[in-house]
């Protein structure tokens, strides 16, 4: 899970979140910027994986463009139906 911010922090999101994921990285806590390509190279070289490994999903355009140039697979949501699709992201 890659997030802007802290929200995985707050109580009630935390339990649910590491269940589902195994690391969480914060580009608040990283001092990374989400525009920046480097930034998902960085994660993947973190996570051990290439980067066509890897799903991204945001809603920003900036930010997929920037996973997109790392060589991530992406994702843009729009509306429900990036959610409504998982079957296509699970593909991965």
């Amino acid at each position: 899970m890659f997030t802007s911010e802290t929200i995985q922090e707050t109580p009630e999101i935390k339990s649910g979140v590491s269940k589902v994921f195994s690391r969480i990285f914060s580009a608040k806590e990283m001092g990374m910027d989400k525009k920046d390509p480097e930034t998902y190279k960085f994660i993947s070289n973190e996570l051990k994986l290439e980067p066509n490994e890897i799903v991204f999903v945001d809603d920003n355009s900036k930010n997929i463009e920037a996973a997109k140039k790392a060589g991530i697979n992406v994702f843009q949501y729009k509306n429900n139906s990036v959610i409504d699709n998982l079957e296509e992201i699970r593909g991965f």
